[in-house]
């Protein structure tokens, strides 16, 4: 059934021992290696889930946008890679809020797997570093799209632009 499916998800995706960033680098490798998959657009959105209990990483009381309220839930920042056709996920990562990096919380971070060196990083850091990521991988992207949670801060925008990326 669909539960046992999420809770398998879940395991395989918090328990593997393959790094996500090296299956995220082969997808853009893939992606680059086509000559009519060229010149597309980066998407850069959040998306959150409700979430009871403490047992999921970076659950907290946070705005889950998909529910238009603050809940307890997770949200992830997600960048996709869109051209003609075809829509591919190229990038993700856990938005860990700040007070998942207090002490309280060490334990669980452990239990999460969530990496050592991690420290807190605000949606939008999370999400400008997916972006040089993929432009560091040679991703062939003409423009990124984001919406209001992104193009609403100058910060972000002039960080965008000093890198010579058109923003949608």
């Amino acid at each position: 059934d669909m539960e046992d499916y999420g809770k398998n998800l879940q395991h395989f995706m918090s328990d593997s021992p393959w790094s996500s960033c090296k299956v995220f680098h082969k997808i853009q490798d893939e992606i680059s290696f086509y000559p009519e998959l060229k010149n597309g657009m980066l998407t850069l959105d959040v998306s959150g889930d409700k979430r009871s209990g403490k047992h999921s990483a970076g659950n907290a009381r946070q705005h889950i946008g998909r529910l238009g309220k603050v809940d307890t839930g997770q949200v992830g920042v997600a960048l996709g890679y869109y051209q003609s056709h075809i829509w591919a996920m190229v990038d993700a990562e856990l938005y860990l809020p700040e007070a998942w990096f207090d002490q309280e919380h060490e334990k669980i971070r452990k239990r999460w797997h969530v990496p050592e060196e991690r420290t807190f990083a605000t949606k939008l850091q999370l999400g400008l570093e997916m972006i040089r990521r993929a432009k560091a991988n040679g991703l062939p992207f003409e423009v990124v799209g984001c919406d209001t949670l992104y193009g609403r801060d100058a910060r972000f925008r002039a960080e965008i632009d000093s890198q010579s990326i058109l923003y949608m």
